[in-house]
């Protein structure tokens, strides 16, 4: 077999089974995944490159294109001067290969010495089960008499309670410049897309240079909004652009 056919993609259940998605698109899907090797860099082949790969006329192509962008499961990023654009599959939309490939624990019962048939090694065998079930209850006792996680026992301790930090909110003096900018990226970003990334986003900061975007979602959310999305945002506002969670 050559290198070119080497290897092999993995589909999930759900894009097999999602009723919205024609044979195209899903062999599109699985196009994607092969070109789309980075994890999460994106599919930067032309269109008649997709088309010769997988046996699909460019009608068909782009067809399944907008079926997929449409369901919020790929987005795509359209780059000007001429440039090709670029496919990226949405990040819950991915096969966990990697969780996939972990081999089974071996159960407790797996690693216990068989039982023969001879009388001595079966006594044997049930006097090494009563320690272990013994064991078990003295472990248990232990943990019954240890204190919860978190209480305080001692004066110069605090509670886990006051080490909380309060969830940010929108900065209302940039309100309308938030709904102005969420405008127009629906213009642009499919709106599954921009619920799945958007939500609960808003401006924090702006000065004459430089704009400072929050997202309430955590630090994945803002990384990835930093190497996907950012460029929108320059573009409307003309000025540099920070994420920050």
């Amino acid at each position: 077999m050559s290198n070119d056919q080497a290897g092999f993609v993995a589909l999930p259940h759900f894009i097999l089974q999602h009723p919205k998605l024609t044979p195209d698109s899903i062999i599109l899907y699985a196009v994607l995944l092969h070109f789309d090797r980075a994890g999460g860099q994106g599919c930067f082949a032309k269109r008649e490159t997709i088309s010769k790969f997988s046996n699909l006329s460019l009608h068909k192509v782009r067809n399944a294109i907008t079926i997929l962008e449409a369901e919020g499961i790929i987005s795509i990023c359209r780059r000007r001067n001429s440039l090709t654009d670029v496919i990226r599959i949405t990040p819950d939309c991915r096969p966990p290969i990697n969780e996939a490939a972990r081999p089974a624990r071996r159960s407790a019962r797996s690693r216990a010495p068989k039982a023969t048939s001879k009388k001595s090694n079966t006594q044997d065998i049930k006097v090494f089960n009563t320690s272990i079930s013994s064991n078990e209850i003295i472990q248990k006792n232990k943990m019954a008499q240890r204190a919860p996680y978190g209480v305080d026992h001692h004066k110069n301790k605090v509670p886990l309670d006051e080490h909380t930090e309060p969830s940010p909110k929108p900065n209302q003096h940039y309100q309308q410049a938030t709904a102005e900018l969420l405008g127009h990226l629906k213009t642009q970003i499919s709106p599954k897309s921009i619920d799945a990334w958007f939500g609960d986003s808003w401006i924090e900061k702006q000065t004459d240079t430089e704009v400072i975007y929050r997202t309430g979602r955590g630090h994945y959310v803002a990384e990835w909004l930093s190497r996907h999305y950012i460029s929108h945002i320059q573009a409307f506002t003309g000025k540099s652009v920070k994420v920050i969670s």
